[in-house]
């Protein structure tokens, strides 16, 4: 008797162990870190961005104002003036939009990865050599990090993977966003001073008149006593 009670005992306890271990594989869903993704993006001084079939654009950070010099691709391929400009020599960047920039750079977080395999790499358009942009992350002649752009799964969102990792994560990122060409990222310019109101001829007309005119004061008789 106490044989028995002591086996449904031990069948009890391990029937127990086995349900909570169910359970517990049910219920637990895979863990999102939810960490930045691009941790150092603040403090990058110069922004790198690839575009595999129009070129590169850099934008450099120098005495707190961005520069932009881009470079494009096809040397036969048309090119507006300002890309011809921005490729000899670097300009000035429209400082809020690659402020912006840098700050959505930072908000990426480490979501739960979509993939993780090679193949996916290809899939998604986040290998070494595929891949719709790619950023490039500097402080002085140190890489802060290496950013793979690919497809979008959803307006807004693309596919991102790091050069060093194999995650490859679902982010608020548009390619849209990354554009190459110097048109996107050059300072608008200085709006003109207004100019000082012409004389019309009228007013013209109007002053001449009271200037001729004779003073009331000088024309007034004196009072006969």
């Amino acid at each position: 008797m106490n044989r028995s009670i002591k086996l449904l005992s031990i069948a009890l306890v391990a029937q127990l162990i086995l349900t909570g271990v169910v359970w517990s594989m049910q219920t637990s869903g895979p863990v999102v870190s939810n960490d930045p993704l691009l941790p150092q993006a603040g403090k990058a001084d110069q922004i790198v961005l690839i575009d595999p079939e129009d070129g590169q654009l850099t934008l450099s950070l120098k005495d707190d104002n961005w520069f932009l010099k881009a470079e494009p691709k096809k040397a036969d391929k048309a090119r507006d003036s300002s890309d011809t400009a921005a490729a000899d020599k670097p300009v000035k960047a429209n400082k809020s939009k690659v402020e912006a920039l840098v700050a959505q750079l930072s908000g990426l977080k480490r979501s739960f990865p979509v993939a993780r395999t090679p193949d996916a790499r290809a899939r998604f358009k986040v290998a070494d050599d595929t891949y719709r942009r790619k950023v490039v992350l500097k402080q002085g002649d140190d890489t802060l990090a290496t950013l793979f752009v690919g497809n979008s799964p959803s307006m807004g969102e693309s596919n991102v993977r790091l050069s060093d990792d194999d995650a490859i994560y679902r982010a608020a990122l548009a390619e849209y966003q990354l554009g190459v060409t110097a048109a996107n990222w050059k300072a608008p310019k200085p709006k003109p001073k207004p100019k000082a109101k012409a004389e019309t001829k009228t007013d013209a007309k109007a002053a001449d008149t009271k200037a001729a005119a004779p003073d009331a004061s000088s024309t007034k008789e004196p009072a006969q006593g």
